[in-house]
């Protein structure tokens, strides 16, 4: 996750300056110095330290606060998209991991048995079979990871190699096709294809824990900020 840490180094050392500024003006090291090369050190320190200080008020004034601060704000907004999203991905992959009957975690041995047991043409309500469900998925999952790499820049690297690979697996295979097709194996596919699906969705999950944690109460707030405007709740 792209983090901005340039304004809290900013301010460390500016604080530093600040701290040489005042026991250098109120002599609280040494009133008098005692000889002329400990005073021109000490003037050339003072004046780096006025010039930190300085620049540090500029950089406040004229880019953090007009430009950083919203921008935070604007990432924060669109993380928060971002993570809806993924629950959304989340929900969608585990639905299709419900239907298959599969264990949580046992993802190798419980499609193989799971597709062995299925028969593609049977209703899937309320979808006319397994194809059309399959189909279904796809275009849904495909949708939200199309909007989720609009922002990839706010992305780390692994979690947007995650969103690559479940994208992979959706469009490499005619599993979700939509309609039968000539291979004889078409089906015996998926068993592979819906492996490295939950399996790449719940590392995914995992990540968006991971890197979203430090921004959950901010998501809580804007929450709350919206049930309390638009319907006078905090519920």
């Amino acid at each position: 996750m792209n983090k901005i840490k340039a304004p809290k180094l900013i301010f460390i050392v500016f604080l530093l300056a600040v701290i040489y500024v005042i026991i250098y003006e109120f002599n609280l090291i040494n009133p008098y110095p005692y000889n002329s090369i400990h005073f021109i050190i000490s003037r050339i320190f003072s004046l780096i330290a006025y010039s930190i200080i300085s620049a540090t008020l500029f950089y406040y004034i004229s880019i953090y606060l007009p430009f950083y601060i919203p921008e935070k704000k604007k990432t924060i907004k669109i993380l928060l998209v971002i993570n809806e999203n993924i629950e959304i991905i989340n929900t969608i992959i585990y639905n299709l991991q419900f239907k298959l009957k599969v264990q949580n975690e046992n993802y190798f041995v419980g499609c193989d048995v799971a597709l062995e047991n299925i028969n593609p043409d049977d209703i899937i309500d309320p979808f006319l079979n397994w194809f059309k469900y399959l189909e279904h998925t796809r275009i849904r999952l495909l949708e939200i990871i199309n909007s989720i790499k609009l922002h990839h820049n706010y992305l780390s690297d692994d979690f947007l190699i995650e969103i690559y690979l479940i994208e992979h697996n959706l469009i490499k295979t005619n599993v979700f096709y939509g309609t039968k097709t000539l291979s004889n194996n078409q089906f015996d596919e998926g068993k592979i294809i819906f492996q490295e699906i939950l399996i790449h969705n719940s590392i995914l999950q995992n990540i968006k824990d991971k890197e979203f944690k430090n921004y959950k109460k901010e998501f809580d707030n804007i929450k709350l900020e919206y049930r309390k405007k638009y319907y006078g709740s905090t519920i």
